[in-house]
């Protein structure tokens, strides 16, 4: 090889080194309870000690009564969190949970924050699959939607079992969340950030 090939080739490696530094090394965690289509009023529970539960701000006005959104207060990195949020319904029925990646910064929008989750546990209601271990024929989570592509899992494990499932603010996965009126429900969640 000429030198300057070879003086080619370090700094190459050296920007990838260096672009490989600056990316995303830890995500937060977002979800979304939506009662609208039912008209199912949701009641967030303030008191998560990692999670900040709110009726979500940027729906329109008339539809803010119907929607909790539970935002990691922590973020986490490359090994699984635990995450836990309750809101109440105040009619029987299903509303829709839904997995999602924070938004990128107004700054750098091109950012795609990737949150792996696993291990979705729902006491004082009900979802199907939680573990994700049940797979449909085309690879998805049985009972999950998908609101792109089903990302591959990846190079990392997960928590438990085999299956885990990876959400982007844009690539949503959900699924559909059988509530009691009057009756607290949690949700409890790991989550991590998505190593390709």
């Amino acid at each position: 090889m000429k030198k300057n090939q070879i003086i080619l080739i370090i700094s190459l490696l050296m920007f990838s080194w260096v672009h490989a530094q600056s990316q995303t090394t830890h995500v937060r965690p977002s979800v979304g309870v939506n009662g609208v289509k039912p008209q199912t009023k949701l009641t967030p529970d303030e008191t998560s000690a990692n999670m900040t539960v709110e009726n979500q701000k940027w729906s329109p006005e008339k539809d803010r009564p119907y929607i909790v959104r539970a935002t990691g207060k922590e973020v986490t990195g490359l090994t699984w969190k635990e995450y836990s949020f309750s809101f109440t319904p105040d009619k029987d029925g299903y509303v829709w949970l839904s997995l999602e990646g924070q938004y990128p910064p107004k700054e750098d929008p091109k950012i795609v924050f990737k949150v792996d989750y696993d291990n979705v546990v729902v006491t004082g209601g009900s979802i199907e699959n939680g573990d994700f271990e049940t797979l449909d024929e085309n690879g998805k989570a049985k009972f999950w939607t998908y609101a792109g592509e089903v990302i591959p899992q990846g190079s990392a494990p997960a928590l438990l079992g085999t299956h885990f499932v990876t959400a982007t603010a844009n690539n949503r996965v959900g699924v559909a969340l059988k509530g009691v009126a009057g009756q607290k429900v949690t949700v409890t969640f790991n989550a991590r950030m998505h190593v390709d």
